[in-house]
């Protein structure tokens, strides 16, 4: 007999995929178990949702400042972190400094699943995030002297999950690096089992990572 995880997960499989989303099912063979794999989501499909987050703490970022500092499930900071770690490395290896801060519009928020109602949101357990835009500091003068960047990137400047696809020149090839770069970590290195961007109609202004208990990802 199907077991009503099972039949949760392919519900939200099925309605992803009616999305678009290039959904990547792994069940059982889920590289490693996560608190929060057997928590129910069913949701009543009317009215408000009911949430009873557990283990919720305020985080504010470790390596890379979280803007603003919000409450996530407490095993899901080691996932922002390893996440900080990422943008570390790939911001100064294109734009030759980290990120100051990790900009965002939601972490825990008490609500459903958009395209399917009857489930809730990991948002409602605290263990998603949605990314908006990084923020650079200005190199210090000795680096901005020697630095090959386009000069309006020497500067402290931020770039956009939105925007950074329409910034024209030099600039514009640098952001379109960093987001490449960060897609193929998103991608390849299992720092979040959910991953989706730009690529989804609903996703054109930030990156949507969670760690559901399936795989999807469509950046």
């Amino acid at each position: 007999m199907t077991s009503p995880f099972a039949r949760f997960s392919c519900a939200i499989l099925v309605a992803l995929s009616s999305l678009g989303v290039a959904v990547q099912s792994r069940g059982a063979a889920l590289a490693f178990d996560y608190p929060l794999d057997a928590a129910p989501r069913a949701a009543a499909p009317k009215g408000p949702a009911v949430c009873r987050p557990k283990q919720l703490v305020q985080y504010r970022g470790t390596r890379v400042k979280l803007e603003p500092p919000s409450p996530v499930f407490e095993p899901f900071v080691g996932r922002l972190q390893r996440f900080e770690e990422t943008l570390v490395e790939i911001g100064t290896r294109v734009y030759g400094r980290a990120p100051a801060a990790m900009v965002h519009v939601g972490t825990y928020v008490c609500r459903n699943v958009e395209a399917e109602q009857s489930h809730l949101s990991e948002h409602a357990f605290g263990n998603a995030i949605d990314v908006t835009a990084f923020r650079f500091p200005a190199l210090d003068s000795a680096a901005s002297k020697t630095s090959r960047l386009p000069r309006a990137l020497r500067s402290a400047f931020t770039v956009s999950v939105r925007s950074y696809r329409s910034t024209r020149g030099a600039a514009g090839e640098r952001h379109r690096r960093f987001f490449l770069e960060l897609s193929q970590a998103l991608r390849e290195e299992g720092l979040f089992r959910t991953a989706i961007g730009p690529a989804d109609a609903r996703h054109r202004s930030h990156l949507h990572l969670d760690m559901a208990p399936w795989s999807y990802v469509r950046l």
